[in-house]
């Protein structure tokens, strides 16, 4: 640096007793076509986002676990689906194929696996706006376990065709003890899931008992939206993993005429008609 030059910056820093000589202009010392550069010292680190809450990203989110699944189109339907390792497996109970309009029936349980079992979340999420619960302190391995030997306890077909090669008669369906919310809710309670016991004010246990779709897609959707860890809602991520393909649109408004009432109509099957 030249004298000039030194005088100038010191100048321009005010570092001169006579203030009055500190008229310099600042001085770049970099080149006219020097426009810097940046250089990280770490690597970036990011967080994914579902819902309001940081979580897994959602391919980590679903690679495993155990779901709950609630529609509400007429009188509604729950079932439960299970994924190993992007193995999936679905099972849906119901009056399949029962086109009477009795409260009672042959109570047949559905067990979809692979290109079936997208097919119906496909159904699911877009014809049906169903919403999907991961129920988070359940081994997939056990609840897995559980809905096979349940499936495996008969080898009764319904009579409708649709359904015979993956469904079952287990037992009679009752639409007011005995139907898709209870036998879906058994089953994770056998796994043993504590998201729906609870304790009274007076300090005793209890648990929370479903009989109808809404009520229990109200509760978990609460318990999804609270601190707690137990349930987390994950219907953005499945429809981000599995897109519409077939083009379903949502079904309209429930009645008779459309085909989604639960209790005298038909609901959710995807081959077909049934009742939740």
């Amino acid at each position: 640096m030249t004298p000039e030059r030194m005088r100038q910056y010191g100048r321009g820093l005010g570092l001169w007793q006579d203030k009055a000589l500190a008229v310099g202009e600042p001085i770049s010392y970099l080149r006219g076509d020097d426009h810097g550069s940046v250089t990280l010292s770490e690597a970036a680190k990011g967080y994914w986002l579902e819902e309001d809450k940081v979580c897994e990203k959602p391919s980590d989110l679903l690679t495993n676990g155990v779901f709950l699944w609630t529609e509400t189109q007429g009188t509604g339907h729950a079932f439960v689906s299970i994924h190993k390792e992007w193995s999936i497996h679905v099972y849906t109970y119901g009056r399949f194929g029962d086109t009477s309009f009795s409260p009672v029936g042959d109570g047949v349980l559905i067990q979809y696996s692979f290109a079936k079992a997208r097919d119906y979340y496909q159904h699911e999420l877009y014809r049906m706006s169903a919403r999907a619960f991961k129920i988070t302190d359940i081994d997939e391995g056990l609840a897995l376990a559980i809905f096979q030997k349940k499936w495996l306890s008969s080898s009764q077909q319904p009579s409708t065709d649709a359904f015979k090669v993956e469904g079952r008669v287990i037992d009679r369906y009752d639409l007011t003890g005995n139907n898709c919310t209870t036998t879906s809710l058994d089953a994770l309670k056998l796994a043993g899931t504590q998201v729906f016991a609870g304790k009274s004010i007076l300090g005793s246990e209890y648990t929370e008992e479903f009989t109808i779709p809404s009520s229990l897609e109200r509760y978990l959707s609460n318990l999804a939206s609270s601190a707690e860890m137990g349930v987390v809602e994950v219907t953005a991520a499945m429809k981000q993993a599995f897109q519409n393909s077939q083009g379903a649109a949502p079904i309209g408004s429930a009645g008779v005429t459309n085909g989604v009432l639960g209790a005298s109509g038909y609901s959710s099957g995807i081959a077909g008609s049934s009742s939740s």
